[in-house]
Formats: structure tokens, sequence, C-alpha cells
């Protein structure tokens, strides 16, 4: 739950039942409960932290959701290569409700 986004998303989406969002999440052998989830996600959000770039954007293309990159000035890895709109979903930070 570090940085700011994420509290904000929490905080706006808890009560939501269409969405399964989570605050930390306790850590179990193999992280299975997170892994389970985002197997059974369509769109898997990927929010910026303290820094840009997040590792859940890898992790959700590998559990096959497709990553809502949430995160100003987030250059994705070989852009040159992947065409990521096609795969991906981009949102800037002020997008987001507050």
């Amino acid at each position: 739950m570090h940085g700011y986004v994420r509290p904000v998303l929490l905080n706006y989406w808890l009560s939501d039942p269409d969405m399964k969002i989570f605050g930390p999440m306790p850590h179990v052998k193999g992280n299975m409960n997170y892994i389970e989830h985002m197997k059974s996600s369509k769109f898997c959000i990927c929010a910026r932290g303290h820094e840009v770039n997040s590792p859940r954007v890898v992790e959700a293309i590998f559990y096959e959701c497709v990553p809502v990159i949430i995160s100003d000035n987030f250059v994705p890895p070989i852009f040159e290569v992947l065409s990521w709109e096609s795969f991906a979903v981009f949102v800037l930070e002020k997008d987001i409700p507050y």
C-alpha cells in the first residue's frame, strides 16, 4: 500500500461488489491467494507505488489478465517491439477519482 495512488483506489473501490480490491495480503508460502486472484481476474490494476513502475505489470501478463497501468511517465519494457496498447490499458494518475 505504498505510494499515494493505491490507498485512493482501495478507498474508492472497497465497497464495489464488481471489484475484487484488497489491501495488504498476508504472506503465505507461494502467495497462492495473490496468484489465484490474479489468475481469476480479467483486468489487474497495476498502480504505481513510490516508483513509476510496478512489478505487477509483468505478473499480470504472466497470469493472463489485462494490466491496467495507473502511472504517469511509465515507459513499458521493450516498447519499441511490443504494441502495449493492444494488450494493456493506460490510465493517468490525474484521471483516477479522489
